[in-house]
């Protein structure tokens, strides 16, 4: 008898009773370690609720899945349930995690369900790829475990639709396993998306910049349930710029744009996101007409005080103060 897994058992199985030790170690340090914020913009792709569809000879397969970031924002959860590929009728309940592996430089995954299977995959993730190798094993009704090995391709065709592909699983005969992922939008869901991890910078602040320039900015949240800020920034040279800066949840990206007088502009795009911390590139162009590309890292050091600093594509540097007003 074939043994096989629901298509997200590269995102496991649910409430098994006994696993061992070994395995807990290994998800404490997936909870522990940090992740790339390259690592982590790839992921992003998988959060949200999907429904799951796989064919098998002359069955469709049907499973929902729900994909969030654990509270820290280091590590992705899922859990799910569907109907059982070996026993037709049957549901079976899953879940599991993804975690950064610090020492190996790797997306690890691992999950159970509640029939007591175990699922072990790594991920390889490129710009441009990703695939895994999986290790799983399911428990079947007699008690006997049935082991499978088996590779598969992530392949993403929108922020709403993608496969998984496996080339080299057997399933009762049948020889290659495609299963299609799409989004579920329900009215009045719950946004799953992490919401923005910087502290918005509200009220009034203080500009002082070490080209000796200076400028006044006020930012307002005009809605609690939503991660964007309004701003409004009045230069030294006179040039007033109103800014809009909001969280893009699935990618992870603060983005800020801003436009003033005389074609004036500025727009930044932040890709490395903490409470504390940001980083990313900027691009303006001042009232004279004169374009300039820079990289900009913010940190906080108190709830009143930040500090900026902008490397121009010269090279040549640009320090800033941010003071909050009393």
């Amino acid at each position: 008898m074939k043994i096989f897994f629901p298509p997200f058992y590269g995102m496991a199985r649910y409430f098994v009773l006994v696993v061992s030790l070994a395995f807990y170690i290994n998800v404490g340090s997936l909870l522990a370690a940090p992740m790339p914020a390259n690592i982590k913009e790839q992921l992003n792709r998988l959060v949200g609720t999907w429904e799951t569809r796989t064919r098998i000879a002359d069955r469709e397969i049907i499973e929902k899945v729900t994909v969030e970031w654990g509270a820290a924002g280091t590590t992705l959860m899922f859990h799910g349930e569907g109907e059982n590929f070996a026993a037709k009728g049957q549901t079976t309940r899953f879940s599991g995690i993804f975690g950064w592996d610090e020492q190996g430089q790797i997306v690890r995954e691992c999950g159970f369900d509640n029939r007591g299977g175990t699922f072990f995959a790594n991920h390889q993730i490129t710009p441009n790829s990703w695939s895994d190798e999986v290790t799983a094993t399911s428990v079947l009704a007699n008690g006997k475990a049935v082991h499978e090995v088996f590779n598969r391709t992530f392949r993403f065709e929108s922020s709403d639709l993608w496969s998984l592909e496996s080339k080299n699983r057997l399933i009762n005969g049948q020889k290659g396993v495609v299963t299609i992922f799409k989004r579920v939008a329900h009215v009045g869901q719950v946004n799953l998306d992490p919401g923005c991890p910087w502290e918005w910078m509200l009220g009034d602040w203080t500009v002082e910049r070490s080209d000796g320039t200076t400028a006044k900015v006020h930012w307002l949240k005009p809605r609690s349930d939503v991660d964007s800020v309004v701003g409004k920034w009045l230069e030294s040279d006179g040039n007033e710029f109103n800014e809009l800066v909001g969280w893009e949840s699935d990618r992870g990206h603060l983005i800020a744009n801003g436009y003033g007088v005389k074609g004036s502009y500025f727009t930044v795009r932040f890709n490395k996101v903490s409470r504390d911390e940001m980083s990313g590139f900027l691009r303006s162009r001042d009232m004279q007409g004169v374009s300039q590309m820079s990289v900009v890292h913010l940190n906080r050091i108190s709830a009143t005080e930040v500090r900026s600093k902008l490397i121009m594509s010269d090279g040549s540097m640009i320090s800033e103060s941010f003071l909050k007003s009393k």
